[in-house]
């Protein structure tokens, strides 16, 4: 009887070991081809190959659909895999939170699906090819590579004081602001790329003046930096994509430019101006830079400044005594405190927001990083913390809001890091290496992105 039993076991072990390894890659076996597998992207019917190559299956940007199958094949609701979100068909995973992105515990076997007979084929058994390697469709999810994740970041610039950097939807032209050395032997403080940012040719300016802000259209013609210098307290604009410079605002000694804003077009640009009475002014251009009116007078001191595509709304941050979030729904003339700290010192450091305006986050930076992440889903009425203390300097965000990225500079002693979110600012994740890092910028996608470390270089990321 123990005999029969203990071979009844034996049987029920083995056929579990067979099911079992079925959801593990077999090398010695054929692969089925990711060009059997089809995919509607966006409306369109793909094979896997094509949409593999083109970078389809990465990140937020596109939709999924259900096709009819190839013949012979299969369509992505057929295939199986695991991926951060759990175990779940190709279909769902590419319409899940997190994407293609892999799970942090790899398994070497699938639970599921129980009804594989049913036209599934795990993702072990599907055979895909990046960057001229052949792997399995589960090989490339868990290494990350059908995954955008912003892991490396490239040195792309010489060593400068850079203070803030822009790029245009695309990403294509980008502009940082800065400052080192002498003038006679280093006249640039502009630095321009039209390369995705892979190289930068500097632009010269005003001797003494140091660029503090910068912003573009989105198509990276219009640019305008605020910055400030002895007797140079200028705003320039650049209508030829960053190549030359002209000054459209001179504030002597008593007015200095400090933060600027602009709409998609370029046409509507807006700028903070200190005054030496102690009162913070902004500014407004309705002709691509050219001309400046005063919209505002406080005693806010303004930090950050940043707009919706059609400048219904605008959101303003504040440190010291008048510390707060504020939102503005008339182009600027009056503003509206939506959050604020008892504590005066708290120092609200930046702000950024969709294009649509719906999705806003601010950011709080102290020299002891004790600050916190600020976000809003109802463009701008109400706000919830997030994130650890830390000393965040600067944010970004994609066109929809999903894709953010905030810098920590840390400190002297203990350098900060980049975190990123790609769930509307709910979640952040470390990035890159500890640096002094001071400026982000991303384009419209979130996908290229550069930042800036104070005394330091700028990084470029895209995407892996």
């Amino acid at each position: 009887m123990k005999k029969s039993v203990y071979v009844i076991i034996g049987l029920m072990i083995t056929i579990v070991g067979i099911l079992f390894v079925t959801a593990v890659v077999d090398k010695t076996a054929k692969w089925h081809s990711d060009s059997d597998v089809s995919v509607n992207v966006d409306g369109t019917v793909r094979d896997m190959t094509y949409a593999v190559e083109n970078n389809l299956l990465k990140g937020w940007s596109h939709t999924y659909g259900v096709s009819l199958p190839m013949d012979p094949g299969h369509n992505v609701s057929e295939i199986w895999v695991s991926v951060q979100d759990g175990e779940m068909s190709l279909l769902q995973a590419l319409s899940s939170a997190n994407r293609l992105c892999p799970a942090s515990l790899k398994q070497k076997g699938y639970t599921g699906p129980t009804n594989k007979s049913n036209a599934y084929h795990y993702a072990t058994e599907l055979e895909v090819v990046i960057t001229s390697v052949n792997m399995s469709l589960q090989d490339a999810i868990d290494a990350g590579r059908l995954c955008y994740s912003w892991s490396n970041w490239t040195q792309k610039s010489a060593y400068k004081e850079w203070r803030a950097i822009t790029m245009s939807s695309d990403g294509r032209y980008q502009t940082a602001v800065g400052a080192y050395g002498s003038y006679s032997t280093n006249p640039n403080r502009t630095y321009v790329s039209s390369d995705y940012g892979n190289t930068w040719v500097g632009k010269p300016s005003a001797e003494y003046w140091i660029g503090q802000d910068v912003a573009m259209s989105s198509d990276g013609r219009y640019q305008t930096t605020a910055g400030s210098g002895g007797a140079y307290q200028y705003i320039y604009v650049s209508t030829d994509y960053g190549n030359t410079w002209t000054v459209k605002f001179n504030g002597g000694t008593s007015l200095t430019p400090s933060r600027i804003t602009m709409s998609p077009t370029g046409i509507n640009q807006f700028a903070v101006v200190y005054e030496s009475s102690g009162n913070y002014r902004i500014y407004a251009s309705t002709d691509y830079g050219n001309n400046w009116a005063v919209r505002n007078i406080s005693k806010n001191s303004w930090n950050g400044i940043a707009m919706s595509s059609d400048g219904a709304i605008m959101t303003a941050v504040a440190s010291g005594a008048n510390n707060g979030i504020y939102v503005s729904k008339n182009l600027g003339a009056t503003w509206t405190k939506k959050y604020s700290n008892s504590t005066a010192a708290y120092y609200l450091s930046g702000i950024a927001m969709s294009s649509d305006g719906k999705y806003q986050t601010a950011i709080v930076g102290t020299s002891t990083s004790t600050g916190k992440i600020y976000i809003s889903s109802d463009s701008g009425e109400t706000w919830t913390a997030k994130e650890s203390n830390r000393n965040w300097m600067d944010v970004a965000m994609s066109s929809d809001g999903r894709i953010q990225t905030a810098v920590d500079s840390g400190t002297v002693s203990v350098p900060g890091r980049i975190y990123i979110s790609t769930d509307y600012g709910n979640t952040w994740t470390p990035k890159s290496t500890n640096r002094l890092w001071y400026a982000i910028a991303m384009s419209s996608d979130g996908i290229t992105q550069t930042a800036a470390v104070y005394s330091g270089y700028l990084y470029l990321s895209r995407g892996d």
